[in-house]
């Protein structure tokens, strides 16, 4: 519902919006009564004729069998979310069900300090019905300190390559393993939408069983898992579509692309807006500077790209770091024109010539563009000022090339 709130496709998608009020946090610039009994009254005098904004549905019930029994028919039985207990004496309690599943171990951390020696999370996965494994969520609870050990010793025995990395809570890297592990696992809830209603993007990874090693395919939606903790392992399951199927998670949630195979998914080529590239001869070298910028057109399809990104090339071949590069995103054409003229401003002092080089109608195959990724774009651009972007630029030092490895 929020991604309808906020991006309505249709009239019928407006007017089939309603709104459950369940709190009032303040009224008439005045804090709710202590007891919520009087703001449940409070709530039903304001709402309770409403049509499009009404109270949330609510019984009272005066001992826990009563609560026992609204769970098993509005949870269980109507298939609702879950029950939200309030009392004035007791608290308040949001009751939902664990759900199971189960997952392939695909990477490990080992715990520091006190803890060394001793498990610290898994990295799990779900299969694909393309047989990739795409990474699910890291499972760190649930583990007495006897299987946290004896699984670190044995995981440590299948450590493998991996194209991928990824890092815990601890900034610590994964050790990825041979997806040979099943564990059982439960969470309280998967939620495949963020705030803004953007997916929840994961890497869907290929297993090269020659080279013993993890490729990266491209991230794809999947869920955000709350509360995962460890049930057991699964030894009678292997890693297979069948025992760690996706489905298990686009049975609770809606997932897009879940049933598209993750190898044949292309994104939009990029393309070329502006290119040019100056020169200057010093010391019998020649010295160069290019700006490239490009239009990603994948913005909408992947979070993992901005809308633009100006790109900026600085060879000099007698200085000790010959070859520099800088990288600048937004998601604003204007913000990033912007951009391009504060770099070039900064970047040509007197003596530099534009390399007289006509540039045909280009476009970068999808695969190319992956640069994109080397540094976040903005969430959004309204909250991301020209300075910040200058700030988060990063700088690439290569080896020594020559002028016309730039041009």
């Amino acid at each position: 519902m929020t991604s309808v709130a906020r991006r309505p496709s249709s009239q019928e998608d407006l007017e089939n919006l309603r709104f459950a009020a369940f709190d009032i946090i303040s009224l008439d610039g005045k804090p709710p009564d202590e007891l919520f009994a009087e703001t449940w009254k409070q709530l039903s005098r304001l709402f309770d004729k409403g049509r499009l904004v009404h109270p949330v549905e609510t019984e009272i019930v005066t001992d826990a069998p009563g609560v026992a029994r609204l769970f098993h028919q509005w949870v269980e039985t109507e298939g609702a979310e879950g029950l939200v207990v309030r009392s004035d004496t007791a608290g308040t309690f949001k009751i939902k069900c664990r759900q199971t599943l189960d997952a392939a171990v695909i990477g490990f951390t080992e715990g520091t300090d006190e803890r060394q020696g001793l498990l610290h999370d898994l990295l799990v996965a779900v299969m694909r019905g393309d047989g990739t494994l795409q990474v699910l969520t890291r499972v760190g609870g649930g583990f007495s300190d006897d299987e946290r050990r004896s699984l670190l010793c044995d995981l440590k025995d299948t450590i493998v390559a991996s194209e991928y990395a990824e890092v815990n809570g601890d900034h610590v890297a994964y050790q990825m393993v041979e997806p040979q592990w099943v564990i059982e696992m439960t969470c309280l809830d998967l939620i495949s939408q963020s705030t803004s209603g953007g997916p929840m993007l994961r890497m869907a990874l290929d297993w090269d069983q020659v080279a013993r090693c993890y490729r990266t395919v491209r991230r794809l939606p999947l869920v955000s898992v709350i509360a995962p903790q460890f049930l057991r392992l699964r030894d009678d399951k292997t890693v297979c579509p069948a025992d760690v199927r996706i489905r298990q998670v686009t049975d609770l949630v809606e997932v897009p692309l879940a049933d598209r195979d993750a190898r044949q998914i292309t994104l939009p080529a990029s393309e070329i807006l502006r290119r040019e590239v100056y020169t200057k001869p010093m010391k019998g070298e020649t010295m160069v500077r290019k700006f490239v910028l490009w239009k990603t057109n994948k913005e909408r399809q992947s979070d993992d790209y901005p809308a633009f990104v100006l790109h900026y090339t600085d060879f000099s071949p007698n200085r000790k770091t010959p070859l520099e590069r800088e990288l600048r995103v937004s998601n604003s054409r204007e913000q990033i024109g912007l951009l391009w003229n504060e770099l070039k401003s900064g970047s040509l002092p007197k003596g530099w010539e534009l390399h007289d080089e006509p540039i045909a109608a280009t476009s970068l195959k999808s695969g190319t563009s992956a640069v994109v990724t080397a540094t976040q774009p903005p969430a959004k651009e309204a909250a991301v000022e020209p300075a910040l972007i200058a700030r988060t630029a990063k700088r690439t030092k290569l080896r020594r090339g020559t002028a016309s490895d730039i041009l």
